[in-house]
């Protein structure tokens, strides 16, 4: 069966180091995190999220560096892979514990879940391809 390639919208948190950008996975735990660079397919063991438009992606931002703990973020275009709109995801506590992880994608585990953010969608994997928004948006 082909893959099919749609356009989403990928939110990446933005860390730094030794002086260099790096882009990676949000609310995924260390262990777990997927670093993303522009113009390249990036895949993890586990499908990578993403939304379905522009709208869904700019409210998970707004609230993760607006009420958690991720200092920014920006939102890009992207090709995706197989992408497969989701309802549910597993709970952010239990993201650190990769058999949980496993088991949830795997078997298709119901506990230890919450309703996921409007318009998430699972991909096989995703190509970043232009920034379309950052956050937190400082005021002037």
């Amino acid at each position: 069966m082909a893959e099919k390639e749609t356009v989403c919208y990928k939110v990446v948190e933005i860390s730094h180091v030794n002086g260099k950008k790096i882009l990676h996975s949000m609310v995924a735990g260390d262990k777990n995190k997927v670093v993303y660079t522009v113009g390249s397919w990036s895949e993890s063991e586990y499908p990578v999220l993403a939304f379905e438009s522009l709208e869904d992606a700019r409210q998970f931002a707004f609230r993760e560096t607006r009420f958690e703990t991720t200092n920014s973020a920006e939102i890009y275009t992207c090709s995706a892979k197989n992408a497969a709109l989701i309802r549910r995801l597993l709970d952010p506590w239990h993201l650190y514990n990769r058999e949980w992880l496993g088991q949830f994608w795997n078997a298709n585990e119901n506990t230890r879940t919450i309703l996921a953010p409007r318009g998430t969608v699972a991909c096989a994997s995703v190509m970043l391809k232009e920034c379309v928004a950052s956050y937190p948006i400082l005021e002037e």
